[in-house]
C-alpha cells in the first residue's frame, strides 16, 4: 500500500491509475474495514485519491478515504470523533455536499464516490435521512448529466434505491427522482426492469405508485 501511495505521487503513473481505480476501490473498502489495514490503507487512499480526483469535482476530495471508511465499517451512525474523522460534521454529509452537482464526474471521482452513496442508501436506517437525502440528489443529478457507471453495478443502484424507497420515507421525493434518471439513464436489461417491478410487491401504496410512475418511463 505503501509503495501505491508512491506510484500515485508520480504524475507520470496518473493515466494507470485512473485506468485501475475502478479494480482497486473494491480492494480498498475491505482494507479499509478491516482493523489491521485501516491505517495503512486510509493513508494510500488519501495519495491516491489527490492524485485522480479533482477538487473541481469533490471539493473535500481529502475526506473521501474516510467516508470510504466510514460506509465500510457501517459507522453511518457513529459521531466523528468515534469514527475517528475530522470535523464536528459526519464526513459523509460534508464530503456528499461538496460533490459537483453541475457536470458529470469522470470515472475516476465517480468510482470513490458512489459506494458512499449507495452504501449508505443499502443501510435503510431512517436516522439517517439526512444524509441518505443528499444521496439521493448526487445519484439523481449525475445520472442526469450523463455519468457512466459500469453495468456491473447497476444491480446495486437499484437494491439500494430499493431499500430507500421501502424504508426511508421522508426521502421518498428524492429516490422516485432518482429512480426515474436511472430507468432514463441505466436500465439495460430485462434484469434490471425485472427489480424494479418487484417493488410494487410492497404494502405501502405510495411506493407502488412510485413503482408504476418509474415503470411508465422505460
Amino acid at each position: 500500500m505503501d509503495v501505491l501511495g508512491t506510484l500515485a505521487s508520480l504524475k507520470s503513473n496518473l493515466q494507470v491509475l485512473e485506468d485501475t481505480l475502478t479494480e482497486l476501490v473494491p480492494h480498498f473498502m475491505a482494507l479499509l474495514k478491516s482493523p489491521l489495514t485501516v491505517l495503512a490503507a486510509r493513508r494510500s487512499m488519501r495519495a491516491l485519491v489527490c492524485s485522480v480526483v479533482s477538487t473541481a469535482n469533490v471539493r473535500k476530495r481529502d475526506l473521501l478515504p474516510d467516508a470510504l471508511m466510514v460506509v465500510a465499517k457501517q459507522w453511518q451512525m457513529r459521531e466523528p470523533s468515534a469514527a475517528g474523522t475530522p470535523g464536528e460534521t459526519p464526513v459523509l454529509e460534508t464530503m456528499l455536499d461538496s460533490v459537483d452537482l453541475h457536470h458529470p464526474l469522470p470515472v475516476a471521482a465517480l468510482t470513490c464516490v458512489i459506494p458512499t452513496v449507495l452504501k449508505t442508501l443499502a443501510a435503510g436506517l431512517p436516522s439517517l435521512q439526512k444524509v441518505c437525502g443528499r444521496a439521493l440528489v448526487v445519484l439523481e443529478k449525475q445520472l442526469k448529466l450523463g455519468a457512466e457507471l459500469p453495468d456491473s453495478i447497476i444491480p446495486e443502484v437499484l437494491d439500494a434505491l430499493g431499500v430507500a424507497l421501502n424504508q426511508l420515507s421522508a426521502t421518498r421525493p428524492a429516490t422516485q427522482a432518482a429512480l426515474l434518471a436511472s430507468s432514463k439513464h441505466l436500465i439495460k436489461e430485462e434484469d434490471h426492469i425485472a427489480k424494479i417491478a418487484d417493488l410494487f410487491f410492497s404494502e405501502e401504496q405510495p411506493v407502488r405508485g412510485i413503482v408504476i410512475a418509474t415503470l411508465g418511463e422505460l
